[in-house]
């Protein structure tokens, strides 16, 4: 497990402890500690597909049960990480790491469950003692400790002033979903994690070697010319056919990107758009009962908004088979 390799290399890692049946996951439980918060999650999970947090020994025990009666053979028990979430983008060549984003992530706990929610950009600072330089040197020495020398990753880190931060998960994979494109749109196409990723993969390197000697003289990893957040729709309540709150992607009923140059213009947005939820005035239901299929909405990128962004290449004229 990385957080045993993390642990080996002297830096911070989340306590934790791998059980097979129900009572073993109990047992971690007293080992823990009783009434402190822990963590249930399977061993092979995807985002926080069945991760739950549990106040008590019985709820860790259905929370293991539930896991346990599907496909894992195994749980992890963890303790229960207060803090904020961050995830930091990275891209590697030959053990070299460079920080391509960084998003603060806001999860709430509701009913035990890991929500989605949203996330948004953070500017980088080198800054002595700030946040985001702490964050992404331990980042970086997670990387070198569990073995990513080559292609893109993704860490989920929690940090609170107390104890700094610590790791939740590293994914060796390009962030998913709308997040590359989003990034590129707020610090430039160049300095997203896709064209760095490409750049190490297809031109040996030359602009990410670059942007390291850069960075090595002082320049930041990027600078954003837009705030963004990715806001996660929420509704408990639908008319007709109830709709759960989304926990990942396959369940979500999707999201909004906000995006401008002025941060508090774009959660006045976010907040108008969660108090309409509240207010279930979000979403508009049919009452028509014609089976004609309906015309398709516009295409939000009609006008090549993103476009323009530098988001999208223009296709070739006469591509090549």
């Amino acid at each position: 497990f990385m957080q045993e390799r993390l642990r080996e290399c002297g830096l911070r890692a989340c306590m934790q402890k791998r059980c097979c049946t129900v009572h073993e996951a109990m047992l971690a439980a007293s080992e823990f500690g009783h009434g402190r918060p822990l963590v249930v999650k399977p061993c092979h999970f995807s985002g926080s597909d069945s991760v739950t947090k549990c106040d008590s020994a019985e709820a860790v025990a259905d929370a293991a049960a539930g896991i346990l009666s599907g496909r894992n053979d195994a749980v992890l028990i963890q303790e229960f990480l207060h803090g904020a979430e961050y995830i930091i983008d990275c891209v590697s060549l030959d053990g070299q790491h460079l920080v391509s984003g960084i998003w603060a992530v806001q999860r709430p706990a509701l009913g035990g469950e890991f929500v989605r929610d949203r996330k948004h950009t953070v500017h980088f600072s080198s800054e002595e003692g700030s946040i985001q330089r702490t964050i992404c040197e331990y980042v970086l020495q997670c990387l070198t400790a569990l073995g990513l020398q080559n292609g893109a990753s993704h860490s989920k880190v929690i940090y609170n002033e107390a104890h700094g931060p610590c790791l939740v998960k590293a994914c060796p994979w390009i962030h998913s979903s709308v997040a590359p494109a989003v990034f590129a749109a707020c610090a430039g196409r160049e300095h997203a994690q896709a064209f760095l990723l490409v750049d190490a993969l297809t031109e040996g390197g030359m602009y990410l070697s670059w942007k390291l000697e850069a960075i090595g003289m002082g320049s930041p990893a990027y600078e954003l010319a837009n705030y963004s957040i990715i806001l996660e729709l929420q509704k408990s309540d639908f008319e007709g056919d109830r709709v759960q709150r989304a926990q990942e992607g396959l369940d979500s009923q999707g999201y909004v990107v906000l995006m401008g140059p002025d941060p508090s213009v774009v959660e006045q947005e976010a907040a108008m758009i969660r108090e309409s939820e509240r207010a279930e005035k979000m979403y508009a239901c049919s009452t028509s009962t014609s089976s004609k299929t309906p015309t398709p909405p516009a295409c939000s990128d009609d006008e090549g908004t993103w476009g323009k962004c530098g988001l999208f290449l223009p296709l070739p004229c006469d591509p090549t088979p």
